[in-house]
């Protein structure tokens, strides 16, 4: 089951970021008809890279990876989040360390919340 996640992981890595242009990543959640185009698209591609390093094709696995996902980045969840607990202060900041701590932050909050629904579909399926 190990080398199964492993899978998981650098197809979550892959998709998430190398795959992940720039259009993508600045308009995914903003307002409007292109930003539901731009978050889509990313998921889309997200979704096949990870059918791809885990070798499943069957239309429950391809919504479990795309929904969590979708929902995550076209709301930005990682940034809700960091309202809710005062965090958001740190982004954007004239100090830059803590700029890069919010950063950071966000970060961190955005894979936990990506690989461990990752997880959870891993043990689902």
């Amino acid at each position: 089951m190990e080398s199964l996640f492993i899978n998981y992981i650098f197809g979550h890595f892959v998709g998430d970021f190398f795959l992940q242009h720039k259009k993508m990543a600045d308009n995914k959640n903003q307002t409007g008809w292109s930003a539901f185009f731009w978050c889509t698209v990313h998921v889309m591609v997200y979704t096949a890279t990870v059918s791809m390093f885990v070798g499943n094709t069957s239309p429950l696995f391809l919504l479990g990876v795309a929904v969590p996902h979708w929902i995550a980045d076209r709301f930005s969840l990682a940034y809700q989040w960091m309202r809710v607990t005062g965090g958001s202060e740190l982004l954007p900041h004239e100090n830059p360390t803590k700029a890069a701590f919010g950063v950071a932050i966000y970060l961190v909050i955005d894979q936990t919340y990506h690989l461990g629904c990752l997880y959870l579909l891993m043990l689902w399926i």
